[in-house]
């Protein structure tokens, strides 16, 4: 049950950062340490949200507690394609 919180809570914050990332690019903020924690901490969560999503499906079949993996691998689901999507849509 403490792995299944702990990756919920990695999931939800990981959205959560992609989602302050859009804000602080619509509204056009320039904080200079928002600009700062966004460079340092872009790359990992780029890379997090697909490793989240991975674990979330091998363990919501070993484990029992598969509504928290369930819901921890739909946010992390949208986070991955919402990212692939981006991906997507600035190189072409």
């Amino acid at each position: 049950m403490k792995t299944a919180r702990i990756i919920l809570i990695a999931s939800i914050s990981n959205a959560l950062f992609f989602m302050w990332i859009y804000m602080t690019h619509i509204y056009n903020i320039t904080w200079t340490i928002a600009g700062v924690i966004h460079e340092l901490l872009m790359i990992p969560m780029l890379l997090l949200a697909p490793v989240l999503f991975i674990i979330n499906f091998i363990l919501m079949f070993k484990k029992q507690q598969w509504k928290w993996y369930l819901v921890s691998m739909v946010i992390s689901g949208i986070s991955t394609v919402s990212i692939i999507w981006q991906f997507h849509n600035s190189f072409s």
